[in-house]
């Protein structure tokens, strides 16, 4: 079970990512998918991710670009989105918590809907922090 506090950091997460992908190329070209990259919890390793869904090599960050930028464009230069939900699940393999944070578009012409989940991470230089598991796009639900 996670502490109240550790939920609203949750919430922050998708708020920092939303926020930097609002501004997509400031600084620079991409700052906020790159963003999007720096806070994925399986990328740049030889394993399948499941960043977008279902399994797949997201080992260059190149890779990761190209998904983004494709299945998940709404995200990218947004108007500005609201999170409308965060809950906390076990995961499918019952040994991890599942932090969802449910995120839907202010200002699109169309409804937006995306689904970010976090996990925390167990090893590495990141260890304890919660980083984004998946972000699917939930907007076809609607």
């Amino acid at each position: 079970m996670l502490a109240a506090r550790e939920l609203r950091h949750a919430a922050q997460h998708g708020d920092f990512q939303l926020d930097a992908l609002a501004r997509n190329d400031e600084p620079w070209g991409n700052h906020g998918i790159k963003t999007a990259y720096a806070f994925a919890f399986d990328v740049g390793g030889l394993d399948p991710s499941v960043y977008f869904g279902r399994p797949k090599d997201l080992y260059h960050e190149d890779h990761f670009q190209g998904m983004f930028s494709t299945r998940l464009a709404g995200l990218v230069n947004n108007q500005g989105f609201q999170i409308t939900g965060v809950e906390e699940h076990e995961g499918a393999d019952g040994s991890s918590t599942v932090v969802t944070v449910q995120v839907q578009a202010v200002a699109a012409k169309q409804p937006q809907v995306y689904q970010w989940q976090l996990r925390r991470k167990n090893v590495g230089a990141r260890k304890g922090c919660l980083m984004t598991w998946m972000v699917l796009d939930r907007t076809a639900a609607l």
